[in-house]
């Protein structure tokens, strides 16, 4: 069965509050045994109706979660320090690629708005123009995201044997071949990484022979002049360090303008107030495949029952807010994807992977 979106939404008034430990659920009951016919059918049953709580479960926490995002009473996200200024209707679009694919995915080139020096390190295509004259084969891609519930997953062989796989950050694929593959074709970093001269992405193997796009956020009314003086992070000398030491390396930023673009989109999708803060790397990274590809495949941004605390499948960090969002509009943007998906929900929510068709 697919998912409904907005049936499942709909249902969470029905639902009953739950902890963070009711997220999790067996991972033992993923393993299939050998066994009796009868046993097998209690099994599958046993099965169904666990996934089925942890469905209720998970989309009670993301409808709660967008909810509170900019609640008083949580004292959440009140601030609006990008001065967004949304006169769109909320509630007004269901989650659709044809919208997603409306948003025009650039990368930044040599405009007047730009300083001299900062023109002279972008590449002299833009994002679009180099990825029309690619040869690069883009019918199967593979989003693979930091999530720890990649662990276990045993899914490195199928990422790897997708057309184009995306990744994010500093997220290594050394020691984890077997659950997130090895293969990167794309990399998005978000500008904390490009201007920590620590993660060293002018050097670092982790980001060669791979296109990189960074990101970081303006105003909403995107004045890039005012941008280029006072970025999130500073990541521009850092930027041009990367790219005069391989001046060869396709490396991108992506225009502001994306982000914001994203955000009305999520703001149009629910009668919520969401946090007026830009969409994570994830959803940025998820419009662009939808571009680039005829079929997506997303890796665990709709946590499956291996769902932990953890954060990530190579550190120790921990708290839900990675899954459920404390700063990005992480909720809305999950629920906006499961409104994409054309999985089963087996496939979402044992196997961890969301399936949808790109714009082509």
């Amino acid at each position: 069965m697919v998912i409904n979106a907005r049936t499942m939404i709909q249902s969470q008034q029905k639902l009953k509050n739950n902890n963070n430990k009711q997220l999790q659920i067996d991972s033992e009951m993923i393993v299939f045994r050998e066994s009796s016919s009868n046993s097998k059918l209690k099994y599958e049953n046993e099965l169904r109706s666990r996934m089925s709580s942890y469905i209720n479960h998970l989309f009670a926490k993301l409808r709660r979660s967008e909810m509170q995002s900019t609640s008083v009473l949580f004292n959440r996200n009140q601030d609006n320090r990008y001065n967004v200024t949304f006169t769109g209707r909320k509630g007004s679009r269901d989650p659709s690629v044809e919208t997603l694919c409306k948003i025009n995915f650039d990368s930044l080139t040599n405009i007047n708005e730009l300083n001299n020096r900062l023109n002279r390190c972008l590449p002299k295509l833009s994002l679009k123009n180099f990825l029309s004259l690619d040869r690069l084969k883009r019918t199967k891609c593979a989003m693979v995201t930091n999530a720890a519930s990649l662990l276990h997953s045993k899914k490195g062989e199928e990422i790897d044997s997708h057309d184009v796989v995306l990744r994010f950050n500093d997220a290594p694929t050394f020691g984890y071949e077997r659950d997130v593959g090895s293969k990167t074709t794309l990399r998005i970093l978000n500008s904390q990484v490009v201007s920590n001269s620590s993660f060293n992405v002018s050097n670092s193997k982790l980001y060669q022979n791979t296109i990189l796009l960074v990101w970081d956020p303006s105003d909403y009314a995107v004045n890039l002049s005012k941008w280029f003086t006072s970025p999130d992070h500073n990541f521009f000398p850092n930027y041009c360090k990367a790219r005069e030491a391989a001046p060869d390396l396709p490396f991108y930023i992506i225009h502001p303008k994306v982000l914001w673009k994203s955000w009305d989109v999520l703001q149009e999708s629910t009668l919520n107030k969401i946090a007026k803060n830009p969409p994570s790397s994830g959803f940025i990274g998820l419009i662009l495949l939808l571009k680039m590809c005829r079929y997506v495949t997303v890796y665990e941004y709709l946590p499956s029952i291996r769902l932990t605390e953890k954060c990530h499948y190579y550190d120790n960090s921990t708290g839900l807010g990675c899954t459920l969002g404390d700063w990005h509009p992480l909720a809305t943007e999950k629920l906006y994807t499961i409104g994409l998906n054309r999985a089963s929900d087996y496939e979402v929510f044992v196997e961890g992977k969301v399936e949808i068709n790109g714009c082509s």
